[in-house]
């Protein structure tokens, strides 16, 4: 977004985002060790992109970046919990298909309905 409102060049906001998603696929335990996970991720861009690393904080205070990762983490615990929920479903669903065949369905007559 803030590439898209020339405040940070795009070729910068590029790169930031190719690193950032490098780090989706590293293991926790290998980020720097620092006072938080935002200053590890600082510290891993800054190791990697020396400068530019510096722009990924433009226009955000440290409010605004935590409030974002919180948010991008119940986003992606939520996902993970509805999938949960449609694959219990789904066998749910399936089971009880197969209780309820054709076959094993009882038809009332007229006199058993009227009791």
């Amino acid at each position: 977004m803030l590439s898209r409102c020339g405040i940070v060049p795009e070729k910068a906001a590029l790169v930031i985002r190719g690193e950032l998603v490098k780090l989706w696929d590293l293991d926790p335990l290998q980020l720097p060790a620092e006072e938080d996970v935002h200053m590890a991720v600082e510290a891993h861009l800054t190791a990697a992109l020396g400068e530019t690393a510096g722009m990924l904080h433009t226009a955000r205070s440290r409010n605004d970046q935590v409030a974002l990762d919180l948010r991008l983490h119940v986003r992606e615990q939520a996902a993970q919990a509805l999938e949960k929920w449609r694959g219990s479903w789904a066998r749910w669903w399936r089971g009880r298909a197969r209780r309820r065949t054709p076959s094993s369905r009882r038809t009332r007559t007229g006199s058993e309905r009227s009791r």
